[in-house]
């Protein structure tokens, strides 16, 4: 598996059903906006605010009704 994220060209969350970040990982280090360990058991919504926490809370009650995997596109803006 650490193959595939390696590839992955861009970075994955791991959520629980209430939006608690449970992994969260990047193919480069570089590519973590916020330290992991700031992250980790902390709620998407709460730290991204506005319209792009909305999107994340909406498909977070679609993975819930349809039992399914969902993927978020959305860009963020670096301080890098």
């Amino acid at each position: 598996m650490r193959a595939v994220f390696e590839a992955f060209p861009d970075i994955f969350l791991r959520l629980n059903s209430n939006g608690t970040i449970l992994n969260y990982m990047a193919s480069k280090r570089e590519d973590y906006f916020i330290e992991p360990n700031i992250l980790l058991g902390n709620k998407i919504q709460d730290i991204m605010s506005g319209e792009i926490g909305k999107i994340f809370q909406k498909t977070i009650e679609k993975c819930i009704e349809t039992q399914k995997i969902e993927s978020i596109e959305y860009s963020l803006i670096s301080g890098n």
